[in-house]
């Protein structure tokens, strides 16, 4: 129902732009904020105080409609890289469905019944992309390491510069002592996974472990340049099952008439 620009919309109840929908019956509202802005705790409990303390009060006074939910929204964010924080899931929804409460206690409304959708947070740090590496260039100022993947299974470095952070999967027992850039495999020079992590010397054929990558990755993925998608495994317990194959060139022709 908010943007960061302050305007809100009620859609369905009364002389909204929106008008009433026939056979709907509006049960509550959602805040939906960002997962990035989620991830800052500041951020997040002024977003959820600030549309949670206004949004009560302006549906009973101009609308007479008491919303029964109130959907806090996902957004709750995870680390992707060791230098990010992110707030305790758990310590947030706390916060935020007191929140909700007491606002429309204060508005003199019902007390509704409070959603969550926590999401990534559940999610995210379950999953681990492993990239192989095709070649390492080593250049005066930098070391560029290229990868069997990229923009393609994970486009969130392009679209809103998230970082991440990689493993050397196969050397895990040994001292990082280069730091590296890597770059995917897509004939675009913004195709950059991660500017800047300390691996063991890196060499064609190692396998690179990317964690964090459970929620906003596989989702995203698409058949840029032409690249099929990547398998999944499910992994637990010391045994790994496949739940998704790798896309094909059969595949990847299937539409074409």
């Amino acid at each position: 129902m908010g943007n960061p620009s302050g305007r809100y919309a009620i859609v369905g109840v009364g002389t909204s732009r929106f008008g009433k929908l026939q056979g709907v019956s509006a049960m509550g509202f959602t805040l939906e904020a960002s997962a990035n802005a989620m991830a800052d705790a500041g951020i997040a409990r002024d977003a959820v105080d600030g549309v949670l303390v206004m949004m009560p009060a302006v549906m009973g006074e101009q609308h007479g409609w008491a919303a029964r939910v109130a959907d806090l929204g996902g957004g709750f964010g995870i680390r992707h890289h060791p230098d990010e924080d992110a707030p305790d899931a758990v310590e947030l929804a706390a916060t935020a469905a007191a929140t909700a409460r007491k606002a429309f206690v204060a508005a003199g409304l019902p007390e509704p019944a409070v959603w969550l959708e926590p999401g990534r947070c559940l999610v995210g740090r379950a999953g681990v992309t492993l990239y192989r590496v095709g070649a390492v260039k080593r250049l005066p100022d930098r070391t560029w390491v290229a990868i069997d993947g990229g923009m393609s299974d994970n486009p969130r470095p392009q679209l809103y510069d998230a970082r991440y952070t990689a493993w050397s999967a196969a050397r895990a027992d040994e001292s990082p002592d280069e730091a590296v850039s890597v770059a995917g495999m897509h004939c675009e020079s913004g195709d950059v996974l991660i500017d800047d992590v300390f691996l063991p010397s890196p060499r064609r054929g190692d396998l690179l472990a990317v964690p964090a990558t459970g929620a906003y990755t596989l989702a995203m993925s698409s058949n840029y340049n032409g690249v099929g998608r990547p398998a999944a495994a499910l992994v637990g317990g010391g045994e790994a099952r496949l739940i998704r194959r790798r896309e094909t060139t059969d595949d990847l022709l299937r539409l074409e008439t």
